[in-house]
């Protein structure tokens, strides 16, 4: 194979998909993924374009992330689900590569087939794939550049993790917020995502979100609720003693009586003064412990509320279990499972609490005292879809830019951390005198995919401009990668078009896994449910506990452009 042929991989027809339906089941794993792969493949880079879904109620979404289209769409197949599940690892480790991680495993199993139809057998291939990956992550250490992470360079990786999501402005202003909420938590090139809270407020503008130091609770969109009647912090109160309570403020009740039946008019009496006693007992042992605000996991009989408020305390109950927890850091409350077991040594001090409503959203905000650090990112937006969505897009932001931090490494961006590889590739594969060659060279012909599909979607002949940047890179320009606006091979380091080597290296990593473990597979056989509650020996789920996840769901919409 020539070093300067571009091959164009090509989607199989609808004879071919049928031939291989009828005469080897092996092939529909790899045409339902390479279908999958196809459907978000014009998504890819900042002039990638929309797809419009249409949910079952006639709902209308339009977006560009392939994270979103993947979340939403209703997969069928169990090959292109497995695949999901996989590349999922991508966004929970990496924070971003989704689209990209898909778009690549489409064109290695493209590839594949090229490959068993040359009577290549998968075990070649799986071994071919895998000695190209470990070339290709050497290469990549090669391609990496050590920057110095200071803000202007964590805000270009944070724009190039945006970039296709928003319009210029946007993707500087979401960038920067980004950029301060980790710097603000950030010690020693660590970053705890357990210290940083993002809470969506619909109405008002997109530039009106801001960066908030201190734990904001939504007392609307989450389960808390301020209800102290008398109680109204508008200016900010300082070293507030806090309590924390995981129960109610209530009296136990039978939870089967339905009813209660008095003989005497003094049964009545009695159980009426039993409960005030009870409610007092309550509220004394908060004020004893010296307590300014208090906050139940579960509710607060209103009795228990109004002796509080007559002594200036703020009860706030069912607060949220994630929220209980930061309370708990940034606080340094003991948690106590009962009243009766609150003591002063129990509460903890907030710096600060203050309380303030925006667009008719009661927020509480309150402020770590000493070394403990949290900040929150209040996000606005016209509406609840653009609020959720926006959360998404500032989760791709922090992840990259934690990974930056951590490592110190990016790669340049725009296909030119590909062609490297490819490139490297090619003149790797005469090492090999096996069936390997062939399979490493078809491996650095897929992972070009990338350039040639951002030339595309951005309106440039896609063969021309591969074969412009492999000039580029044989002249020994190894960071030129496709200037998105002028469709000329350009330094990505000078330009700012930048990524970090983490994400590069868990994206080629993943992709060799899907591909290798479709390879392996060679038929689908229904097997009975109910025989036996194994429902398959290889578990690919992944629970992570340090990444920032959705609590409310995923929207329904999307912006793009947020105006003022």
């Amino acid at each position: 194979m020539s070093d300067n042929a571009v091959q164009q991989p090509q989607l199989p027809t609808a004879a071919d998909v049928d031939g291989y339906l009828n005469n080897d089941p092996h092939m529909t794993n790899f045409y339902a993924v390479m279908a999958l792969s196809n459907s978000i493949k014009t998504t890819l880079g900042p002039k990638g374009l929309d797809k419009l879904l249409i949910t079952g109620d006639n709902k209308i979404v339009a977006t560009n992330d392939g994270a979103s289209i993947i979340d939403r769409m209703d997969i069928d197949h169990p090959a292109a689900k497995m695949t999901t599940s996989i590349v999922e690892e991508q966004r929970t480790r990496a924070g971003d590569g989704t689209t990209t991680a898909i778009v690549l495993i489409g064109a290695l199993l493209n590839s594949a087939v090229d490959l068993i139809n040359r009577g290549v057998h998968p075990s070649d291939i799986i071994r071919g794939n895998r000695f190209a990956t470990e070339r290709a992550v050497d290469i990549l250490s090669n391609q990496a550049v050590d920057v110095s992470v200071d803000r202007k360079q964590l805000e270009t990786i944070a724009q190039t993790a945006i970039n296709g999501k928003w319009d210029s402005d946007g993707r500087e202003f979401i960038a920067d917020k980004a950029v301060e909420t980790v710097l603000s938590v950030e010690q020693d090139g660590a970053v705890d995502f357990s210290a940083i809270t993002r809470k969506g407020v619909k109405g008002g503008s997109y530039y009106d979100s801001e960066v908030i130091d201190g734990l904001l609770i939504d007392t609307d969109s989450s389960s808390t609720d301020s209800v102290s009647p008398t109680i109204n912090i508008q200016s900010e109160l300082e070293n507030v003693s806090v309590a924390l309570i995981d129960n109610g403020l209530t009296i136990d009740t039978a939870s089967d009586q339905g009813t209660v039946t008095f003989d005497s008019p003094a049964r009545r009496n009695e159980l009426h003064e039993y409960e005030d006693q009870k409610y007092i007992q309550h509220a004394n042992r908060i004020i004893e412990s010296g307590a300014n605000i208090v906050f139940c996991q579960q509710s607060i009989d209103d009795p228990v509320i109004y002796h509080l408020a007559d002594e200036d305390i703020l009860a706030i109950e069912r607060t949220r279990r994630d929220e209980f927890e930061k309370l708990k850091r940034v606080t340094g409350a003991k948690p106590v499972a009962d009243s009766k077991y609150l003591s002063a040594n129990d509460t903890g001090i907030a710096a600060a609490v203050n309380q303030r409503t925006i667009a008719g959203a009661n927020l509480v905000t309150v402020h770590a005292d000493g070394e403990t650090m949290h900040s929150s990112l209040l996000l606005r937006g016209g509406t609840r879809h653009v609020v959720e969505e926006t959360k998404r897009v500032i989760d791709d932001c922090l992840f990259v830019l934690r990974i930056s931090l951590r490592d110190d490494a990016v790669v340049p961006g725009g296909g030119a951390t590909e062609v490297a590889i490819a490139q490297d590739l090619r003149q790797h594969a005469r090492t090999y005198s096996g069936r390997e060659q062939l399979v490493i060279e078809a491996y650095a012909d897929a992972i070009e995919v990338i350039p040639r599909t951002l030339a595309s979607t951005a309106g440039y002949d896609p063969v021309d401009s591969l074969i412009s940047l492999r000039k580029a890179h044989y002249a020994g320009h190894s960071s030129f990668g496709l200037n998105l606006n002028t469709g000329q091979p350009t330094n990505m380091i000078d330009t700012g078009v930048i990524e970090p080597m983490a994400v590069k290296r868990r994206i080629l990593t993943s992709i060799t896994e899907v591909a290798n473990l479709l390879l392996r597979i060679d038929d689908v056989l229904p097997t009975d449910r109910g025989q036996d509650g194994d429902e398959g020996n290889h578990d690919h789920s992944s629970e992570s506990k340090d990444i920032i996840t959705q609590q409310d769901g995923y929207p329904w919409a999307v912006g793009h452009s947020m105006g003022h």
